[in-house]
């Protein structure tokens, strides 16, 4: 089995499962999005979430930037997801907008007292904060998961979900590759959405939110719900 899947798009949209084969349905999401969506993707299918990389075990964090930065690694799964960003600029004249799928236990929901809890969006808050996606842009994604009927939290300053590390992912065209011409946000999804019974409706949502998304401009008017920080 190929440790990285990847599917060119026909939008200037590109997702990405870092962490395929341990984040339950993450993979099978990331696939059904981008061949119903028509964006691009790339899929971890076969790197084990690890603490060092050891390519002849399959082990590596494809979430950590270091790790990527690995010879085999950065071939199979870094330099799809950079070579993409550059294809949407060339070839339509955009802003990348690159979604990040995790999935998280259910038990977040206790900790933020909140059952209708189903999904984190991360995006550099912190204390500097290190934004990945300009804020009418994370604003109006919220807004349209809010649309589909997604219990919708943000990653607050100094918390797990928030995107800030410099070795996350979600960093990577704000502190390593920087480029104000993509947007980049993380989107930590609860296990019972990600469930074979749910899988169908959590993506058909998502699908829907990021249809809206492309249609967004500066003349959209949103009322936004604030989401509450986790």
């Amino acid at each position: 089995m190929e440790r990285t899947s990847i599917i060119v798009g026909e939008t200037p949209v590109i997702v990405v499962a870092p962490h395929g084969p341990d984040d339950t349905n993450t993979d099978l999401m990331a696939e059904i999005v981008a061949e119903e969506f028509g964006a691009y993707a790339v899929i971890n299918r076969g790197w084990r979430r690890s603490e060092s990389v050891d390519y002849w075990r399959d082990f590596a964090n494809c979430n950590n930037v270091e790790h990527l930065h690995s010879d085999v690694v950065k071939e199979e799964f870094l330099d799809p997801i950079l070579r993409f960003a550059a294809q949407i600029k060339r070839k339509y004249d955009e802003n990348a907008f690159v979604l990040i799928l995790h999935g998280c236990s259910n038990s977040v929901r206790n900790i933020a007292r909140d059952q209708s809890l189903d999904m984190i969006v991360g995006y550099g808050d912190g204390d500097p904060p290190s934004y990945t996606c300009h804020t009418r842009i994370k604003n109006a994604f919220v807004y349209h998961l809010q649309k589909e009927k997604f219990g919708v939290y943000e990653g607050k300053s100094r918390g797990k979900y928030s995107g800030r590390m410099r070795n996350n992912l979600n960093q990577l065209f704000c502190q390593w590759y920087p480029n104000a011409e993509v947007n980049s946000l993380q989107l930590e999804i609860v296990n019972q959405l990600r469930t074979e019974r749910m899988i169908d409706m959590t993506v058909g949502g998502l699908i829907s939110a990021l249809d809206s998304l492309m249609l967004f401009d500066d003349t959209t008017n949103l009322i936004l719900n604030e989401a509450k920080k986790i």
